[in-house]
């Protein structure tokens, strides 16, 4: 593994909660697109059929002239999705969604809710499992700590690894001697 450090910085405790808390994922646009999927299952996909659930406001910051609050059906690569205008504009800083309805373009049906959860188990199972590993390091303020404290040590040691390695003419010996590269 390599690392580049040169600008790290120490973190606090605060911080590591902070960017956990951030990191937890939105579950009530999928349980929306669950909703839809449960009252439109086996109907064929057409454009026009699209959720009317309400999405974040996108549009401020948004370069594009896109609604990226509006949900359609994107057909391609032999694969159906039902997605946010947002999830494929690489201008906006913002979460999109993509959902997989079917592996394939042509006479696709809205499949059953189960079929679609299995499909997209990372925005349902596996969020569900991210965001529970998330909220117990949450609930156990020793981790964050920890964790904080782990992150600075590994900064403190590998300037020092850095320092006295300096000018020796072995460092990538020595680095593969340990494991390092």
């Amino acid at each position: 593994m390599k690392y580049d450090i040169k600008n790290a910085k120490h973190v606090t405790t605060e911080e590591i909660r902070a960017l956990t808390e951030s990191r937890i994922e939105d579950e009530n646009i999928p349980a929306q697109v669950l909703e839809w999927i449960t009252a439109n299952q086996s109907k064929g996909v057409r454009a026009n059929n699209v959720p009317n659930a309400p999405l974040p406001d996108y549009q401020h910051g948004n370069p594009c002239n896109y609604r990226p609050d509006r949900w359609r059906i994107v057909k391609q690569y032999g694969m159906t999705h039902l997605e946010t205008f947002s999830h494929s504009l690489h201008a906006v800083k913002t979460p999109g969604w993509s959902f997989l309805i079917a592996h394939r373009e042509k006479h696709v049906e809205i499949p059953t809710p189960e079929e679609f959860q299995e499909r997209n188990r990372c925005h349902y199972s596996a969020a569900q499992e991210r965001n529970e590993q998330r909220r117990a390091i949450l609930a156990n303020g020793n981790q964050t700590e920890a964790i904080a404290e782990a992150v600075n040590t590994f900064i403190d040691a590998w300037n020092h690894l850095q320092s006295v390695t300096e000018n020796h003419p072995e460092i990538y010996a020595i680095r593969k001697l340990a494991g390092m590269e």
